[in-house]
């Protein structure tokens, strides 16, 4: 799960950054959505 520092770091700026950051598509899909909905259950 990702926490940001906001309101310090706009969220487009450490979008951008970690999307900038050389990590597969799949791990920020993961970091950003996939592993809270796992872990609270939540349903799709």
């Amino acid at each position: 799960m990702y926490g940001s520092d906001y309101p310090e770091i706009p969220p487009k700026r450490w979008l951008q950054e970690f999307e900038s950051g050389g990590y597969k598509p799949e791990v920020i899909e993961k970091v950003l959505y996939k592993n809270a909905r796992r872990i609270l259950k939540l349903k799709v």
